[in-house]
């Protein structure tokens, strides 16, 4: 189900934090390279904008508001036009009922968004182009580790990892010079092992999704502080598995190495894709108390760590209901439907339709379906139906078949979120068909079902031979994702053609 802004913000927001206080909670119990994948769950958050795992408890609970279903002819009242209630009807296009004014400025805040976020990310794809080329020009090729090249670059103040397609790793000049003075290359030695590491974690990928979403999503301050953190997170997790290969002795001078050459931020630093080693207070006494404490893991606290992590994705990214119904099940359930009208008389070759209401058309070509034969009433008083194929039926049918079929195809694409078989009694090309896939697919998202009670044909206005206007008269009942339910009375006016044959709604308005 697609989100608004707000929903969006607030689940994404939760996340982050859920993600922060795991990270406090477990941290020196659980390695940092876990706590750094944790990440990847907030990244899948913002980048989808919809709600996927298939849970029945999440945040979407929370905003599911009552549906309102107007009755026609009937105003929506000024208090809901100011609090934007939303008129989601079944025949009508899901709008925000607030004042043009309001809409007016809607539109004109998601322009600005757009804006400046487009020039957020041209911003820094210059940057980056711009720092990529004044790099091209002053490198030294140093060597080859495995299968990266490492440059010395003059006017760089700390090793990175840079570059997307194809990255290096640059070293200051002034580190390669003193190294070589010295005959020690202990130095350039732990940096390239650190910075292959960053590269073996691929985070010059992440420095990628950290720019882009920052730039795109700036006004969402959790972006920020999840980009500013996941960075930080990024440095303790290469630490870690450096020190993992290095004796005692190494780790001491790893330490060292990293106070000596890491940097101070400079303004900016985030627009770049270079995945520097940084110095800030705080996060340099955690690396270095990191790499010289010996730690010892907890299976149980990764076990918890898991679970909270998993529960708080089913939270924030759930649809808050589970889709059990395969298409198998749903021609079940049409047969189910199908039964609870008609009663099978085994002596004769028809069916027996006690007050019916309408039938179910997502048949099949060799499916039998019952149709009306001369008005003749059985013993009981009730109509009588023969049966007659698909196909047949398909060929012979008249308008009040394709609006009974309709309203049924309808409630079972809300119900099922399929939406393939309103091509069969829509218009495909209409402005009808388009709305009523919408309107399903909405419906169905917010975990609301349908149930058709009574339908019926208040009157008909024969146009030409070929078109034709009906009132209807519908009793729906709605059920809500939180389980309470509502009946409801509508009344539309549709306008029903008969294209090639075959009758297909084509429009539909407020009688």
């Amino acid at each position: 189900m697609m989100l608004d802004f707000f929903e969006w913000f607030a689940e994404s927001a939760v996340l982050v934090l859920i993600v922060l206080v795991a990270r406090k909670a477990f941290a020196g119990r659980i390695k940092y390279s876990v706590m750094y994948a944790l990440w990847l769950a907030v990244l899948v958050r913002l980048i989808i904008p919809f709600n996927f795992v298939p849970v029945p408890v999440s945040m979407v609970n929370l905003f599911q508001d009552k549906v309102e279903y107007n009755n026609p002819g009937r105003d929506v009242s000024v208090e809901k036009a100011e609090k934007g209630v939303y008129d989601i009807r079944p025949g009508v296009e899901p709008v925000n009922v607030s004042s043009s004014g309001i809409r007016h400025g809607v539109s004109v805040k998601y322009v600005v968004i757009i804006t400046v976020s487009v020039c957020m990310l041209l911003w820094m794809i210059l940057s980056n182009v711009h720092m990529l080329g004044r790099i091209k020009r002053n490198r030294k090729f140093c060597g080859c580790y495995r299968n990266i090249n490492i440059y010395s670059v003059s006017f760089i103040n700390s090793p990175c990892l840079y570059g997307f397609i194809k990255p290096a790793i640059y070293i200051p000049a002034s580190v390669v010079n003193r190294n070589t003075d010295n005959n020690d290359g202990t130095d350039i030695g732990l940096i390239i092992k650190h910075e292959y590491v960053h590269y073996m974690h691929k985070d010059h990928i992440w420095s990628v999704c950290r720019i882009v979403l920052v730039s795109m999503l700036w006004f969402n301050p959790f972006v920020w502080i999840a980009a500013y953190y996941s960075k930080k997170d990024a440095e303790l997790s290469c630490d870690e598995t450096v020190v993992e290969k290095l004796g005692f002795e190494e780790r001491i001078s790893y330490g060292e190495m990293i106070i000596r050459l890491a940097s101070g931020s400079i303004w900016g630093e985030f627009r770049y894709l270079m995945v520097p080693m940084s110095r800030k207070g705080r996060e340099m006494q955690k690396r270095i108390h990191a790499i010289t404490t010996k730690r010892v893991y907890s299976g149980y606290a990764l076990g918890l760590l898991v679970f909270t992590i998993l529960a708080a994705v089913g939270f924030t990214c759930g649809t808050g209901k589970i889709n059990i119904q395969s298409e198998t099940s749903v021609d079940m359930q049409h047969n189910d439907t199908a039964n609870d009208y008609a009663a099978f008389d085994a002596g004769k070759n028809e069916v027996v339709i006690d007050n019916m209401v309408g039938i179910d058309s997502m048949v099949t070509d060799d499916t039998v379906i019952p149709h009306a034969t001369d008005n003749t009433e059985n013993d009981n008083g009730n109509q009588v139906f023969e049966y007659e194929t698909a196909e047949a039926q398909i060929t012979d049918n008249t308008y009040e078949d394709a609006f009974t079929e309709y309203v049924h195809i309808f409630t079972d694409s809300v119900n099922s979120g399929n939406i393939k078989g309103l091509g069969t009694v829509v218009k495909q090309d209409s402005s009808m068909y388009e709305q009523q896939c919408k309107m399903a697919l909405n419906y169905y998202g917010r975990g609301i079902s349908e149930e058709v009670i009574e339908i019926s044909i208040v009157s008909a206005n024969k146009i030409n031979s070929g078109k034709v206007q009906i009132d209807s008269s519908e009793k729906i009942e709605v059920t809500y994702a939180d389980a309470s339910s509502k009946l409801v009375e509508q009344q539309y006016r549709y306008t029903c053609e008969n294209i090639e044959g075959k009758w297909v709604l084509t429009g539909m308005d407020d009688c």
